[in-house]
């Protein structure tokens, strides 16, 4: 393998991986001894640099991580910040799943049915404008 496609591979795993990522799994990867792995890292680490574009790669501990660049972290605050998750936590999921079988609903009902407190849950599913508040019963 030539080292053009060496550091194509390394730098696929680091993008894939999105943590740091040990010299030791490396190369348990790619098979490469240990001293010519960190040969091709200091490289990319190197190039990323000089390029001074969005991504860095970054030597954590014993292993590297590909990183954003923090020039650009007021960019990756508002597309963080736009962007909407779409992940809900099992709480949340599970109140949202009494609000539509049960609608119309108060909270202590919510509650009493699943038997814990909900603000937390009720707050995300507002935050993500999956429910709304349409009155209060009295």
């Amino acid at each position: 393998m030539e080292d053009r496609e060496k550091r194509a591979v390394l730098e696929v795993i680091l993008f894939l991986s999105g943590e740091p990522v040990a010299i030791s799994t490396i190369k348990d990867v790619i098979e490469l001894p240990e001293p010519e792995i960190k040969r091709i890292m200091d490289e990319l680490i190197l190039k990323y640099r000089e390029q001074n574009g969005g991504l860095l790669i970054v030597e954590i501990a014993n292993g590297y991580q590909m990183v954003t660049n923090p020039e650009y972290s007021e960019w990756v605050k508002k597309f963080k910040g736009a962007q909407l998750s779409t992940k809900l936590s099992m709480p949340a999921l599970e109140t949202l799943s009494i609000i539509a079988y049960k609608q119309p609903i108060i909270k202590a009902e919510i509650e009493q049915l699943r038997g814990v407190n909900s603000d937390s849950a009720i707050k995300t599913l507002l935050e993500k404008r999956l429910i709304k508040v349409i009155g209060r019963k009295e």
